[in-house]
């Protein structure tokens, strides 16, 4: 298999002085690496990466330092998902350490990417201050290049300087985040950088609904749309269905349950049902409907139109039937599901 080809080229290849091969081999190292990552290896990707680094990192040759970069972030980011968090900061340290002061485009790509997962890695260490001065650090380095590839890490740096803002309460903070990034890449023509506007304006709409803005919320939800051309199949599906549940809940916020509904009806097809935060997401909707008045019957109606998507809701199901008066005979774990539904449904209203 492919591991087997890696190995052949180190194996034939390693010894030799040659600039050229000397590339091959670290090629294959990395290669192997990630191929093991695929596989559940994650021992086995650092231990390619370190042999990577071992036998390479006093390189001069342009090609090889590039090899060393990405080994150092591939070593980080298999510590990383072993769960050894400050091993993984050790890695993405050395990486902007080491090649921080580089100028060529394809050496800036690892260290903005070490810069975005040392800002992932102490958030998730609870380090909210030091996760900002990471994504800080990505915008400040690279904002103003025009290489696309330096582009996307600075509009993902400012989407999650946006997110921690609002997880320290600062959502105005946020809210600039997010719209830093729809005026630096609006009018891009990359569908990469698109994606990236259309999440932004997607947690801005969200803020902007929390905190009882829901008319600037269907403005920014006209926005999105206009970026729907960019994507397609699931993807589509996927941003189509996040826009239309944003429109939802701010026609909720303003009374307009009726179009509230209208929209449900347009945005069920587009449910991807495999997806566990869109099933959340619909139950939550569905939920903020009933509580706003909308029929039991009515909602079950639009369930109910696709069969495989209502066989992954049938404790909303259950529960809605339940709500509506009816005696439902069900298995006694979706019983309870539908139980705690019911609880839910019973106390206050809420969006």
């Amino acid at each position: 298999g492919a591991l087997r080809a890696y190995d052949e080229v180190i194996e034939r290849f390693g010894s030799s002085d040659a600039s050229d091969l000397q590339h091959s081999v670290a090629a294959a190292l990395l290669n192997r690496g990630r191929a093991q990552r695929e596989l559940g290896d994650s021992e086995g990707t650092i231990r390619a990466c370190d042999e990577v680094i071992e036998r390479f990192g006093s390189s001069d040759a342009a090609d090889i330092q590039h090899s060393v970069a990405i080994a150092l972030l591939d070593r980080g980011r298999a510590r990383h998902e072993l769960g050894d968090l400050e091993g993984a900061l050790r890695a993405y340290d050395e990486v902007v350490e080491r090649f921080g002061s580089s100028d060529a485009a394809y050496i800036q790509h690892p260290v903005a990417a070490a810069l975005l997962d040392r800002g992932r890695a102490r958030h998730e260490l609870g380090d909210l201050e030091g996760a900002l001065r990471a994504y800080d650090e990505v915008v400040e380095r690279f904002g103003s290049s025009d290489a696309a590839a330096l582009q996307r890490p600075v509009a993902m740096a400012l989407i999650n300087r946006g997110g921690v803002r609002r997880e320290l309460g600062d959502l105005e903070g946020a809210l600039r985040a997010y719209d830093e990034v729809v005026e630096r890449f609006g009018s891009s023509d990359a569908a990469a950088l698109q994606i990236q506007v259309a999440n932004a304006l997607l947690f801005k709409g969200a803020i902007q609904t929390e905190i009882g803005r829901p008319e600037t919320t269907l403005h920014t939800c006209g926005e999105i749309k206009r970026k729907l051309r960019f994507l397609t199949g699931e993807r589509h599906n996927r941003f189509a269905w996040r826009e239309m549940h944003l429109r939802a809940r701010a026609l909720l916020v303003q009374g307009k349950l009726q179009t509230a509904m209208g929209v449900f009806r347009s945005a069920y097809p587009v449910l991807v049902h495999s997806d566990d935060t869109m099933t959340h997401q619909i139950l939550k909707l569905v939920m903020s409907l009933i509580k706003a008045g909308a029929s039991a019957h009515d909602v079950i109606t639009i369930l109910l139109s696709d069969k495989a998507k209502a066989e992954t809701l049938t404790p909303l199901l259950v529960a809605l039937r339940q709500h509506a008066g009816e005696t439902v005979r069900a298995p006694n774990e979706v019983l309870q599901v539908a139980k705690d539904i019911l609880d839910e449904l019973s106390e206050e209203p809420g969006i």
